[in-house]
């Protein structure tokens, strides 16, 4: 074996090392990606579904079960939703002066006025 012999070897064999490195780099970037992209997609999954409790951790609900009590405080359930609630301030609110009666230094209501109107 004589010297270009051996120089020509340890060419091919730095190239072969210089491609098998940036394969695996190659590999090691697109790893990293999906990696990525797979843990969003789990947390994606467990927000959807929900998660049962865990020891010290409580369960949290899925999207479809806090969407049920969302669509819930939204319709009429016998006066203790929301909806409700913002009815009756509706219909109260035509009830109440624009003024305040003036007595003496200060405006304020007397007991029969704040009765009449608190009922």
């Amino acid at each position: 074996m004589s010297l270009g012999d051996t120089q020509t070897v340890l060419e091919i064999g730095a190239a072969a090392v210089a491609v098998i490195g940036g394969i695996v780099a190659g590999i090691a970037w697109i790893w990293k990606r999906v990696r990525r992209w797979g843990s969003r997609l789990g947390q994606f999954a467990d927000d959807w579904f929900g998660t049962e409790a865990r020891p010290g951790v409580p369960a949290r609900p899925g999207v479809m079960e806090r969407l049920t009590v969302i669509e819930g405080e939204l319709s009429h359930n016998h006066g203790h939703s929301i909806k409700d609630a913002v009815l009756r301030l509706e219909q109260h609110a035509g009830t109440l002066p624009t003024q305040l009666p003036a007595r003496g230094r200060h405006a304020r209501y007397d007991t029969q006025e704040f009765e009449r109107i608190s009922a």
